[in-house]
């Protein structure tokens, strides 16, 4: 039986350092066999027009949920990696399935067609709708891949329901694309595979850096969007009401610090955690803090944010007061966009921040009260 090599994740031709200081994997690229895919290489490569697919000859398709009419950092990775497979082939679209609502300008994601589905009978876990949709679509386009994140909207389970009624190849927990490979986890993660691209692809979490240096057409497809209703017999008729009354909001408080996408963390620089507890209720984000701050029992252990405690991949982290331990920053080196609130502007949270405000945390954090307090009483 023939084993798969390991993968060695620190050899030189696996990536480039970008300027952000970053490691990024060449994925989807055709490189020859020992070729490394240098900053240069990336930066020439990335100088591209405007994409315009006119009359597309072949389609890949990527099925995503919009959060409140945006999308989230795993929906962006989804559509970067569509974008690659498309890109691919000659007069391929990449064909974008939203559901819900979309605000937000799709020629900055890499989509050449859109397809927003946002009736009532796709809103919540109504699997057979959606997949009845989905089929719909298949039958008309004959997509050559269809991509999905493994997200908590249920994308994941829609796509094996997918590759089971259409008969087609998948590979879940995809971690990585090369050539027409895919590396993936098995075993229940405790092992990685690689084999052959499949029709279907559901992505995890980190599979790619989505930075879009190019926009598209990002046309409306209007008339796919009109999808015929059709009877379901799979499931009983209240399945999908069973399923959506057990399904929750959480409140921010109650969000596991892993898991949440936007983070008000306290360092050495804050004097009252009253204070700031206040804030992250007016403004509903998770609290976290420094290990300086949780040692000194400010906040509780599991608020700890670091390689010692937790690592977040929120899209917003505001980091108040602290400096930024390289334990620190390891912990919240996948956040999408990190604010810094420091005095110090040289300190290294400042350094890696994407935004910073060079001013003391307790002043800071009464404006922002006063103002959050001033919005509210103009709303009452």
């Amino acid at each position: 039986m023939n084993s798969i090599p390991r993968i060695d994740p620190h050899a030189a031709n696996r990536g480039f350092l970008a300027a952000s200081g970053r490691k990024r994997i060449a994925r989807g690229r055709d490189l020859a066999e020992g070729e490394a895919f240098t900053a240069s290489q990336q930066s020439a490569q990335h100088q591209l027009p405007q994409i315009v697919i006119k009359d597309p000859k072949e389609f890949v398709l990527v099925c995503l949920h919009s959060r409140e009419g945006t999308l989230s950092n795993l929906d962006r990775e989804v559509l970067y990696v569509g974008r690659v497979l498309a890109g691919r082939r000659t007069d391929c679209a990449l064909t974008v399935i939203v559901f819900g609502d979309l605000e937000i300008d799709m020629r900055q994601h890499g989509a050449d067609r859109v397809i927003i589905l946002k009736d009532d009978r796709y809103t919540g876990y109504n699997q057979e709708e959606k997949l009845s949709a989905l089929e719909h679509l298949i039958d008309k386009l004959k997509p050559q891949n269809i991509l999905f994140g493994e997200s908590a909207e249920g994308d994941g389970d829609l796509a094996r329901r997918l590759a089971v009624r259409q008969n087609m190849s998948i590979a879940p927990g995809v971690i990585e694309l090369d050539d027409n490979k895919v590396r993936r986890f098995c075993d229940g993660g405790w092992q990685q595979g690689t084999h052959e691209l499949t029709d279907i692809l559901i992505l995890n979490s980190g599979t790619a850096e989505a930075d879009f240096d190019f926009e598209t057409q990002a046309l409306m497809e209007n008339k796919l969007a009109q999808i015929p209703t059709k009877a379901s017999t799979k499931e009983p008729a209240n399945a999908s009401k069973v399923l959506q009354e057990m399904m929750r909001s959480l409140s921010a408080n109650e969000v596991p610090l892993e898991e949440a996408n936007f983070i008000l963390s306290g360092g050495n620089g804050v004097k009252d955690f009253d204070k700031l507890l206040r804030l992250a209720k007016a403004i509903g984000a998770s609290v976290g803090g420094s290990r300086v701050v949780v040692d000194d029992g400010k906040l509780p252990r599991e608020c700890q944010v670091g390689a010692t405690g937790k690592t977040v991949v929120a899209s917003v982290y505001i980091a108040v007061g602290i400096s930024g331990a390289v334990q620190h920053l390891q912990g919240i080196k996948d956040c999408r966009y990190v604010v810094a609130v420091n005095l110090d502007e040289s300190c290294d949270m400042v350094k890696r921040a994407d935004l910073s405000l060079i001013c003391d945390a307790e002043e800071w954090m009464d404006s922002m009260l006063e103002l959050l307090g001033e919005e509210s009483r103009k709303s009452a």
